[in-house]
Order: structure tokens, then C-alpha cells, then sequence
């Protein structure tokens, strides 16, 4: 075997590298231990890429793990951050798919999290939240999925009669409380309903 590279301890001592006439990288201890790696170990060139790759991956999946540990994220969006950081699309694409099997990753989980955080917030109606979940990049399947769950008839209502005493406390314009209402995400049927009530 031609030697290309060689698997070297980190002159930390707390990881490994594999280095080559031009280039080197970081060998993660799990990596190591899974490929059967020892120190002083030859590779040659096909070794030394598909090393790299695994390593390449592996980071892209731990930095997604980390994202995800921070707080709920759709595809779309976990996917632009790797991008932003620099990792490359096939590890990208593999480690979101690794992700959604494994369960970390789970679109609907996302739309939930996010349709609830926000109406800890304010009254919004289901058409506004929708929109919301669009611009964030969630996938449509399962952003209605999510919004069947939580936007039941009854609690539409209630959200929708939320909305309207705050709307009215600040203005007595009937075409501003329209206005207002509507931009909230509710139909005219709910402020025809809301308004009967009052």
C-alpha cells in the first residue's frame, strides 16, 4: 500500500488527525474507535478521503444535534444554518435524513412548537399562523398537520374573541377593528361570530 496520509494523536492529546503532505483534519474519538484507527496507522489516498468524509459528516451531524438541543427547527431552516457554517449539501441532505429517522428531527414536532410559542404570545388567527410557518420554511404536509391539532373550532373561537376585546380596547373605528382583526389571521365569518357575541 502506498502510504498518503497517517493517523497522529492531536498535540492536545484529546483527539486524533489523519495528515498528509497537504492537508490534515480532526479525527473525532467515536470516529477513531468505529473505523478500529490506531495511532501511527498508514492510509492510503482512497482511505484518507473516505476518512475524511465520515469526519465531515459526523461534525455536520453533531452541529445539527447541537441546533436542535437549542430549540425545535424545521428542515428548511436547520438546513440553511449547516449551509451558513459551511457544510457541504450530500452531508447535509444525510445527516437531516439520519436526523428525521432517528426522530431528533421531526417537522410536525417544529410546527407545534412554533404555533404554540407564538400564542403564548398573542391571539393569532390560523390563516396569519400559516402564513408565519410558510415564511420559516416548514414543509405545507406537515404545517396543516400542526394546525388541524391545535386550531379546533372551539379554540379558534376563543382565540378569535381574544383578539377582538384587544383590538377594541385600542380603537372604536369599525373599519380599523376589521382591518385589525383580519391582519390577526381571522375570517370574516369568525368577526361576524366574535362581534354577535359581544
Amino acid at each position: 500500500m502506498a502510504v498518503f496520509a497517517t493517523v497522529l494523536r492531536e498535540s492536545s492529546g484529546s483527539c486524533w488527525k489523519a495528515v498528509s503532505e497537504d492537508s490534515s483534519f480532526l479525527i473525532p474519538n467515536r470516529i477513531f474507535v468505529l473505523q478500529k484507527l490506531k495511532e501511527d496507522m498508514s492510509l492510503d489516498q482512497n482511505d484518507f478521503e473516505h476518512l475524511r468524509e465520515l469526519c465531515r459528516f459526523d461534525e455536520c451531524s453533531q452541529k445539527a444535534l447541537e441546533l436542535l438541543g437549542m430549540r425545535e427547527h424545521c428542515r428548511f431552516e436547520l438546513a440553511r444554518k449547516l449551509y451558513i457554517r459551511g457544510f457541504e449539501a450530500e452531508f447535509v441532505k444525510k445527516a437531516l435524513d439520519q436526523l428525521e429517522v432517528e426522530g431528533a428531527l421531526d417537522e410536525v414536532r417544529f410546527c407545534t412548537e412554533f404555533i404554540r410559542s407564538r400564542l403564548k404570545k398573542k391571539p393569532e388567527g390560523r390563516l396569519l399562523m400559516e402564513q408565519r410557518l410558510h415564511a420559516k420554511g416548514a414543509e405545507r404536509a406537515a404545517a396543516c398537520k400542526a394546525l388541524d391539532q391545535i386550531y379546533c373550532e372551539e379554540y379558534s373561537m376563543e382565540l378569535a374573541q381574544k383578539a377582538y376585546k384587544q383590538i377594541v380596547q385600542k380603537t372604536s373605528d369599525e373599519l380599523k377593528i376589521r382591518a385589525d382583526f383580519a391582519k390577526a389571521g381571522f375570517s370574516s365569518y369568525q368577526f361576524h361570530s366574535v362581534k354577535e357575541n359581544q
